[in-house]
């Protein structure tokens, strides 16, 4: 009998083999997949960065996650085993109840919070109840180590952090939608729940990296970091900014211009807000002279807000996001800083009743909020720009006005187009490609 679960196949090997197109199962894993037997689905692991993706899928595409190679191996599908003699998957799973079921899959740790505050008794009870069960790994980080602190410090059967994992109904996977609630037992306080294109889906914005493990008496959910409730507001997005006094700066654009972005009664918003010491780094009165131009600061804050809710761990490459203003920001992991927007690192997160609230320690200044000679640092345009200093138009370009810029590129400088006689000026050639339109 083959060894299902020791048989690892190390992508590295093979990548020279894969398809040179994107998301393309390869010829060799749908071999080897098919030699497992039936019933054997792919685990998908990235050992640098201590991750698994539980896929419930024969096949699963060769991909990167955050830059690092990933590791595909094989294991039972949900509600199978392995049987003596035979290849692959055959024995049907005998059902535990959402306690025995929780533990079995490596959350040992929080079945023993469960067990310590009483609520365990109830668990194992007859009835519809859905489990969002952290591995025992998701206490080992310095948050988790401090909610596994609150939790242990509070050890009766009303512990809020335990009884906000479980929802008194049963909900599988295929129920979820894009963005959707379910009620917690706690205070019946909500959970958001989101579903992404890649098949991947979070709750409070953390990865269910194991879904739909059936149980006698509902439906356990295995994630990677343990559930908050403090972090959900009872507010939406918009009011989570104002309200909380590290946004003083960005509260203030929203009451200056920001009037009607956040719709209300629509459910999904992503505000990256950054904080009072990031809005520190830009002069003050450059930000008074961004923030008092109408268009300047409408720019300004919908280069933050995207109309959907972005949930970091499912963010595995690149990806670029529409903002509200039909702007794109670019979101990727990376393996150093984590997950970053425009290469900026990401702070905390808030759940609003709306949407999620991100901590930013950068402003994201889109094209229209800047100036023209910021656009012309921004786009690393040097001989240009000490062109323009040099000829005395650099105050004048960092004022108001509007203006039309035609500046050759760094390469344009050096080719043969450009007049080399002693008579030239820098001035002469700044004045030459350079036009200037005051409005009228």
């Amino acid at each position: 009998m083959r060894s299902l679960f020791n048989l690892a196949i190390v992508l590295l090997a093979f990548l020279s083999l894969a398809s040179s197109k994107a998301n393309r199962v390869p010829w060799w894993q749908i071999k080897v997949t098919k030699s497992q037997g039936p019933n054997a689905c792919i685990v998908e692991e990235v050992p640098e960065l201590n991750k698994k993706y539980w896929t419930e899928c024969k096949y699963w595409p060769v991909r990167k996650v955050c830059g690092k190679e990933t590791i595909v191996r094989y294991e039972c599908c949900e509600g199978f085993k392995q049987m003596n003699g035979e290849d692959g998957c055959t024995g049907v799973k005998p059902l535990k109840n959402v306690l025995e079921t929780a533990r079995d899959l490596g959350a040992k740790k929080f079945v023993q919070y469960l067990e310590d505050s009483g609520i365990a008794n109830e668990l194992m009870q007859d009835g519809t109840f859905t489990l969002f069960a952290p591995f025992d790994h998701a206490f080992e980080s310095n948050i988790g180590a401090a909610i596994g602190a609150r939790i242990g410090a509070f050890r009766g059967s009303s512990n809020s952090i335990l009884r906000y994992h479980i929802s008194p109904t049963k909900f599988i996977s295929k129920e979820f939608s894009g963005n959707n609630e379910i009620v917690s037992q706690h205070q019946g306080q909500k959970l958001r729940i989101n579903k992404y294109s890649t098949g991947m889906e979070t709750v409070n914005c953390i990865l269910i990296s194991r879904k739909d493990q059936e149980a006698t008496n509902g439906i356990v959910h295995m994630i990677d970091h343990p559930l908050d409730p403090s972090l959900f507001m009872p507010r939406d997005v918009a009011q989570t900014v104002v309200l909380d006094g590290r946004f003083s700066k960005m509260a203030d654009a929203l009451q200056r211009c920001g009037s009607g972005l956040i719709e209300p009664g629509k459910t999904s918003y992503t505000i990256l807000a950054p904080s009072d010491e990031a809005f520190l780094k830009i002069p003050p009165a450059r930000l008074e002279q961004m923030l008092r131009d109408p268009a300047s600061c409408m720019a300004l804050l919908e280069n933050h807000i995207i109309p959907h809710v972005m949930c970091f761990p499912v963010i595995t490459q690149e990806y670029n996001a529409k903002t509200i203003g039909n702007g794109k920001i670019r979101f990727d992991c990376d393996p150093e800083k984590g997950h970053v927007v425009e290469g900026h690192r990401v702070g905390e997160f808030m759940l609003g009743s709306n949407g999620v609230v991100y901590v930013l320690d950068d402003v994201l200044i889109p094209d229209r909020a800047r100036t023209v000679m910021e656009l012309v640092e921004n786009r690393h345009l040097n001989t240009f720009s000490q062109l323009a200093q040099l000829a005395g138009l650099d105050d004048m370009y960092n004022g108001r006005g509007d203006f039309t810029l035609f500046s050759p590129s760094e390469a344009a400088w050096y080719c043969k187009c450009i007049p080399k006689s002693k008579s030239t000026t820098w001035n002469n050639i700044t004045q030459n490609i350079i036009i200037y339109t005051q409005s009228l």
